[in-house]
């Protein structure tokens, strides 16, 4: 999570929580289920803790499958179910959208002995 490398980030679901690294190098389970929505009563505490407009986002979608934007509880009500269904079995996030921004992504890589690290910028691989 990126508050365990000290990035700022837009508030989430998951604001407050750090991790350190399994042996894995996964996040522990008992971290990312705390991260994680997971009923319509979740959503709306997260909604009204986070500020509208959120975003309900299922971890596994893509391609606009598994994530809605809402700009108040009532819609969240319905959303949170849609994503769920859309994905079944996902993990659930919601953050606040940040209106007229470009979307970006902060990637913390820690390359392993024999892995060289990236020698291109991400953001010019499509």
């Amino acid at each position: 999570m990126v508050q365990t490398a000290k990035v700022p980030s837009i508030p989430w679901s998951g604001d407050g929580l750090e991790a350190s690294l399994t042996e894995e190098g996964t996040i522990p389970d008992d971290v990312f289920k705390q991260a994680t929505v997971n009923s319509l009563e979740e959503a709306i505490s997260t909604g009204q803790r986070v500020g509208y407009p959120i975003m309900v986002q299922a971890s596994e979608g893509g391609g606009g499958k598994g994530i809605r934007m809402c700009d108040n509880e009532k819609e969240v009500e319905v959303a949170y179910s849609q994503v769920c269904a859309e994905v079944p079995g996902s993990p659930v996030f919601m953050m606040q959208l940040c209106s007229e921004a470009r979307h970006l992504e902060v990637q913390v890589n820690a390359s392993l002995p024999f892995l060289p690290p990236p020698s291109f910028p991400l953001d010019s691989v499509r």
